[in-house]
């Protein structure tokens, strides 16, 4: 499906990095730097929170017989050791979904290992070599047909995701990857460290992290920490709508009485494509699309 998008692809971007780089001033490892005697720091590569995890670091696992690249993502708590004792627990329980996930479905990154020092805590995955959807799109505006296509894309993906009854959560375009090994679509799924996290301390802003920059692809149930499978699909929406305008939804207007984005003025849409984005994009549960089925099954009726 996605070699409508070669030649798009091609012309936009050039990198071969999966994982948008952000580097910050105070990262806790530098290059050359062993973890655990096994996993050999190369560089930072992702400082964005959005996920829960403090820092992320591209690193060489040395037991490995190909010197095998593998993501390394860190927490670090900053609480007693009582209760490291409890979120421990609680890692470890999320880390064995994590591991079974991975094994079952191909479009999240293989669970490699997972250890836990006191109150930090560490997951190593396996390296996804690609492109990052959103340095693909940024800026770029898609047509209908593409856009169609591509969200049809992600929501086949996810729907193997939710046959689990896992909810991603984190769905957004930065958290998608186009995979070089095989051009397909894949998530940079971390796993769900909500209620671990929220024993984390609270933190002064550093003025370099946006917190709510992406409130607007998160659905108020997942605000409301009460996320439900359809909470993606609202993500989903929302990655299409984007896709349409060629910006981010923070910078389009809202409306005063409802709260609702003004987006249909932006772009070129179909009233019947636009209908199935505004339920997808539905602020209330009770009016949304239930499951990814329903989506897909009036994506395959739009043009007929």
């Amino acid at each position: 499906m996605l070699m409508m998008f070669k030649n798009l692809f091609s012309k936009r971007s050039q990198t071969e990095e999966a994982y948008l780089s952000k580097p910050i001033e105070t990262s806790l490892f530098k290059s050359g730097d062993i973890i655990r005697d096994r996993y050999c720091v190369k560089k930072q590569i992702l400082a964005c929170k959005s996920t829960g995890w403090d820092e992320t670091y591209l690193a060489i696992d040395r037991d490995s017989t190909d010197l095998k690249q593998v993501v390394i993502k860190y927490l670090k708590l900053n609480i007693g050791r009582g209760r490291s004792t409890t979120a421990g627990i609680l890692f470890d329980r999320e880390m064995d979904k994590l591991a079974h996930l991975s094994s079952q479905v191909d479009c999240i990154p293989r669970f490699h290992d997972r250890f836990q020092d006191r109150d930090e805590f560490y997951l190593v995955q396996e390296y996804v070599a690609g492109r990052n959807m959103a340095e693909i799109l940024a800026n770029v505006r898609l047509s209908e047909l593409e856009t169609v296509s591509f969200i049809k894309t992600i929501l086949s993906a996810l729907q193997s995701i939710h046959d689990r009854d896992i909810i991603y959560k984190y769905m957004r375009l930065n958290n998608i990857v186009l995979r070089s090994v095989d051009g397909k679509l894949g998530f940079l799924y971390c796993g769900d460290i909500t209620n671990i996290i929220e024993m984390k301390p609270p933190e002064p802003s550093d003025g370099f992290i946006n917190h709510g920059f992406f409130e607007r692809y998160k659905a108020p149930e997942v605000l409301a920490l009460k996320p439900q499978l359809s909470s993606d699909i609202f993500a989903v929406g929302a990655i299409g709508i984007q896709c349409l305008v060629g910006c981010s939804l923070n910078e389009l207007a809202e409306c005063p009485s409802t709260g609702e984005i003004k987006w249909r003025d932006h772009c070129q849409v179909s009233d019947r494509f636009a209908d199935i984005l505004n339920k997808m994009y539905e602020q209330s549960q009770r009016y949304r699309y239930n499951n990814v089925t329903e989506v897909l099954d009036a994506l395959d009726k739009l043009y007929s």
